[in-house]
């Protein structure tokens, strides 16, 4: 039961939610997916995977989803690059592997997140003008809300972030 303030009983300091945080709540995070379009753009992405993985002491999968109306690449040459970024980044870290999905990146991205059973994924979010938007949509936005995992959205490069405000 709240008091007159809305707070709970026995807890100091409550968050904006009006809840205290628990100062002995863990946060445990075993497994992270960071999807990948194997250009520079998501380059940021697996960088932060990395750090995030080395942290937690977690299992990184790298994703890439081919979309086979939207891309000219095929399927073997994709697996081929993800082969050639898991051994480079295993020099780094060994706990990496990786896996493709087929069909639209918004609607595979959170099915592998949840198949791979995902604590958290890591994406990056491209610049785009104002067209390419319109023409491509926002992905990142729209893999974040379909995702059941916490999502870290990395900007593609602060530059890009601190030009569009």
């Amino acid at each position: 039961m709240a008091d007159q303030k809305g707070l709970i009983p026995g807890r100091e300091n409550p968050g904006a939610s009006g809840f205290a945080a628990d100062s002995t709540a863990k946060v445990s995070i075993k497994r992270i997916m960071v999807p990948t379009d194997l250009t520079p753009h998501g380059e940021r992405a697996v960088n932060y995977g990395l750090m995030m993985a080395r942290c937690f002491q977690a299992e990184l999968t790298l994703v890439h989803v081919y979309d086979p109306g939207n891309t000219y690449a095929e399927p073997q040459e994709i697996v081929k690059n993800l082969k050639v970024l898991s051994a480079n980044l295993q020099n780094k870290y060994a706990e990496i592997n990786f896996t493709v999905g087929v069909g639209p990146p918004y609607l595979q991205m959170p099915a592998l997140a949840k198949e791979l059973h995902a604590d958290l994924m890591v994406i990056s979010r491209h610049h785009y003008t104002c067209l390419e938007r319109l023409i491509f949509g926002a992905e990142a936005g729209k893999i974040a809300q379909r995702t059941l995992c916490p999502v870290l959205v990395v900007p593609e490069d602060e530059q890009a972030v601190l030009g569009s405000t």
